[in-house]
């Protein structure tokens, strides 16, 4: 008896591990990806209220007291974005707690294709069409939404009706429209990075300002603190906005030289005209740069350094940076992003101005442009991105994509 016993245990668990597993297939997908942008300065008087901790609700349904019950596509945990989103999905299985930077994100679902070339494992499948979109603001716990409390499910924050086209690539933002009235809204924006034709050998970067109306005039008492920091580098800590129409330059160092100064026919480059709008859809023009520079490039791997700066049209290349005593002391004239290599140790990995300063004392930290990895025999190989700074309200964020590569060979 015993022995049958074992035998039928055994059966039971072998075909219990065999068991089918179905693939969700969605037929004609959109490629979703979702930032929350809203953060907001917390106080005693609002500790406890719900602010900027979202659920993403696509086709819901409600009950009969009006409240949502389930929904066909759930965004759950959605807090402030992180100043980086990486060309990879680095949240998926790397996560200590449910709270979610982005959608998909921590989330479990089909991942985006290679499309034509560009990797987008960090955009999620949806199916296409016309669809209802809803967004609530939830308490910060990790009780899952429908989970919740009626009260606590009654706080709509936006409502809207989307069309997304099948095989198309939307990038969306939930953002503050107004920091005065306190309107918040979406911008879903049609990405067209991987219909373009991009070399291979240059970077690519765009801006956009979707700062709140009215954000950098308001006493800096009433924002919150900026969220910059990349590897324990504080960014600017009087950073607290830029005005709503700005100049962009950049700068390119080579960091095998002590103190890295700008490489002469790179230095303070006038990129494009910035202004603000939270309303317009519309990609924003991608610029080149170079991925190889100077005289030391080699095609296989790149030593370079970038730097962008953000300066109000009254200023002009030469005042960059701490050359004019008068810009560093106008308010929201200015932002220095310096994309670095590391932390900070050596001064090789960060830029220098020329006139003997590092740019982290006045900068805001990010990730290099340039991807650094095992590729073929080579390790390292450099890579060229794609890449977009936002700048909204008072933190900077970059998303950065970039294509397929080949594997190591060992």
């Amino acid at each position: 008896m015993r022995r049958k016993t074992f035998y039928l245990l055994f059966f039971t668990m072998y075909a219990a591990s065999c068991a089918k597993i179905e693939h969700k297939v969605i037929h004609e997908p959109a490629y979703l990806r979702v930032f929350n942008n809203l953060n907001f300065r917390v106080t005693i008087d609002n500790q406890h209220q719900t602010l900027s901790t979202l659920t993403m609700l696509i086709n819901p349904e409600y009950g009969a007291d009006g409240l949502p019950i389930s929904a066909e596509t759930v965004g759950d945990f959605l807090v402030t974005r992180e100043p980086y989103a990486p060309p990879y999905p680095s949240h998926i299985g790397n996560a200590l707690d449910v709270y979610n930077p982005e959608y998909p994100g921590k989330e479990r679902v089909i991942a985006g294709p290679i499309l034509n070339g560009f990797d987008l494992s960090s955009w999620a499948q949806i199916p296409s069409g016309q669809m209802r979109i809803a967004f609530y603001a939830r308490p910060r716990s990790e009780v899952p939404f429908f989970e919740l409390e009626a009260r606590y499910r009654a706080a709509l924050l936006i409502d809207t009706v989307l069309n997304l086209q099948a095989k198309e690539v939307y990038t969306m933002h939930v953002l503050q429209k107004d920091f005065n009235t306190k309107e918040n809204g979406i911008l879903l924006r049609q990405e067209n990075f991987h219909k373009l034709a991009l070399a291979d050998s240059l970077l690519y970067i765009n801006f956009y300002n979707m700062s709140a109306k009215g954000f950098w005039e308001a006493s800096d008492g009433l924002k919150p603190a900026n969220r910059n920091h990349f590897l324990g580098i504080s960014g600017s800590a009087n950073f607290f906005g830029i005005r709503d129409e700005m100049n962009v330059y950049y700068s390119l160092y080579d960091h095998r030289t002590t103190r890295p100064d700008p490489i002469a026919a790179h230095t303070n480059v006038f990129l494009t005209h910035l202004m603000r709008d939270t309303e317009s859809p519309a990609v924003a023009r991608y610029h080149p740069l170079p991925l190889f520079a100077g005289s030391h490039a080699d095609a296989i791997q790149s030593f370079l350094l970038q730097s962008i700066s953000l300066l109000a049209p009254q200023y002009d290349g030469t005042d960059i940076p701490n050359q004019s005593a008068q810009l560093y002391f106008t308010p929201y004239s200015y932002a220095h992003i310096v994309f670095s290599r590391h932390t900070g140790a050596s001064n090789r990995d960060i830029p220098w101005n020329g006139w003997g300063s590092s740019l982290i004392n006045n900068g805001i930290a990010l990730p290099n442009l340039i991807v650094q990895t095992h590729s073929g025999v080579n390790n390292p190989r450099s890579f060229s991105t794609v890449n977009s700074l936002e700048v909204v309200n008072e933190t900077v964020y970059l998303t950065t994509v970039q294509r397929v590569y080949d594997p190591p060979i060992y």
